[in-house]
């Protein structure tokens, strides 16, 4: 049995080989089909959607979305002093995700000019040309307006108001500010 030496990739952890054939060459050789066809209408179409979904999900700006969502559960729980309904806070955090990532698509959308000219935000979904202009505000709208709903529907109207309020400032107040003066950043706190 052929051995390979410890300084090249291995897929079994162990440098050696499987059934006679180097287990690097298993490993980087093709995909694993499982016995179905690979080159089907399907899997180029999967293919061709996995960058345009990667793309929206960036215009969501997943890490501030997940910075809301654990503030928004801690203000539940310190709020009704527990979770006293885990079904309204799913509510919640569904309808947060959607009201807090549509406006930050409507973000990318507003700024998409000044990002265009940057080096740090020209590979955005909108200057890369990965999202048109008019899909990124048509999905930030809906997204926002959808959040809203959920949160009128499902919490309270209140909540729905407080976010339709944050997502207003989002947009059309902090981010116009940043270019202006540094209490931007008290405002989009």
């Amino acid at each position: 049995e052929e051995r390979i030496s410890s300084n090249q990739p291995s897929c079994d952890g162990w440098g050696g080989s499987v059934g006679g054939q180097h287990s690097a060459a298993l490993a980087f050789s093709a995909p694993v089909t499982f016995g179905f066809k690979t080159d089907t209408k399907q899997s180029r179409l999967m293919s061709k959607m996995k960058p345009i979904a990667m793309a929206y999900l960036e215009l969501l700006k997943p890490r501030i979305l997940g910075l809301v969502l654990v503030t928004t559960t801690f203000g539940y729980f310190l709020a009704a002093k527990g979770i006293p309904s885990w079904s309204q806070l799913c509510a919640l955090l569904i309808g947060m995700a959607a009201a807090s990532g549509g406006s930050a698509a409507l973000n990318h959308y507003f700024e998409r000019e000044l990002d265009e000219r940057m080096n740090r935000t020209k590979e955005r979904p909108i200057p890369s040309g990965a999202v048109s202009p008019n899909d990124a505000m048509l999905f930030g709208v809906l997204m926002t307006l959808s959040g809203v709903v959920v949160l009128w529907w499902q919490v309270n109207l209140l909540a729905a108001f407080l976010s339709l309020l944050a997502a207003f400032l989002y947009v059309f107040v902090y981010a116009p500010m940043k270019r202006i003066h540094w209490v931007n950043a008290m405002v989009g706190a």
